[in-house]
Formats: structure tokens, C-alpha cells, sequence
């Protein structure tokens, strides 16, 4: 019995992580980001996990490239159907956020805790210079995700 609870209990810290933005840094907390299954990482809620705006504490030239770079916490390839990791720029509108995809990674099954390193265009300032950057998760396996991640950035 108490075999089987602890084999339980792994299995539920194992799919309890999957996605953190490194750079530019996440909202709130990357604790654990060199753990597998970080708490940190687990974040369902779209669109940013549930965590709330942050001051923009990075600011980057509009309408040039900028190198995003996100880390798969925890792997859920479904090989039947593979998901895919997606880069967004959103900005506020009266509506909430509007957001432009910019990049699609394919999961092609890579172990856990694996670096991307992507570039993607930044956005004009237009009406406000305060942007979004969303980087999600889309597992296409049954339970598992999608899994959200965003950095308020400041464009110039």
C-alpha cells in the first residue's frame, strides 16, 4: 500500500511542470526552473497562468527581432498527435488582450527541462508601448496542458 501511494505521488509531481519562460523573464517567480515538474511552471490558466500584469522590466526596440528563450519543463509528447509550443505578442485593448502569433515550435519529444532558443519580431509601439509575450504549450495529449507563460515587455 504505502508502495503505491508513493509510486502515486511521483507520478502527480512528474505532470505537475511544464513550461517556463526564461527570457524575457516570466511573471512572478522562476523557483525551481532547474527542477523538473517546478511548481512554477505548471501554469493552466490562460491567458498567463492566472499571474497578474508586472511594470515592464525589460524594454526592447520595436519592429526588430529579439530572442525569446523558454524552457519544457516537462515533456507530454503525444507521438500520435504532437503538440506544439506558441510565441504571441499581445497588446491591451479595452477588450483584454489581442494577441498575434508569431512563431510555432513543433514537440518533437525532446527531454525534460530542454532549452528552446527562438527569434521572433517584436512589435510596433503604436497606441502603447506596453506589450505581452506569451509563450504557450499545446500537448495535444488528453489532461495535459495547455500550459501558459507571459513576460510584460516595454517596446520603444
Amino acid at each position: 500500500m504505502c508502495k503505491s501511494v508513493l509510486v502515486f505521488v511521483c507520478c502527480v509531481a512528474l505532470a505537475s511542470g511544464h513550461l517556463c519562460l526564461v527570457n524575457p523573464h516570466q511573471r512572478g517567480s522562476i523557483e525551481g526552473l532547474n527542477k523538473p515538474a517546478a511548481k512554477n511552471c505548471f501554469l493552466r490558466t490562460a491567458p498567463c497562468g492566472g499571474r497578474p500584469t508586472e511594470p515592464p522590466q525589460l524594454k526592447i526596440k520595436q519592429n526588430d527581432n529579439y530572442t525569446v528563450i523558454f524552457q519544457q519543463n516537462v515533456n507530454h509528447l503525444n507521438p500520435l498527435n504532437p503538440g506544439h509550443f506558441s510565441i504571441s505578442w499581445a497588446s491591451y485593448a479595452d477588450d483584454g488582450l489581442t494577441h498575434q502569433q508569431v512563431a510555432l515550435i513543433p514537440d518533437t519529444g525532446l527531454p525534460p527541462l530542454h532549452l528552446y532558443v527562438q527569434t521572433v519580431p517584436t512589435p510596433p509601439a503604436l497606441n502603447n508601448p506596453t506589450k505581452v509575450l506569451q509563450v504557450s504549450y499545446v500537448t495535444n495529449k488528453p489532461g495535459f496542458g495547455p500550459y501558459y507563460q507571459c513576460a510584460d515587455v516595454e517596446v520603444y
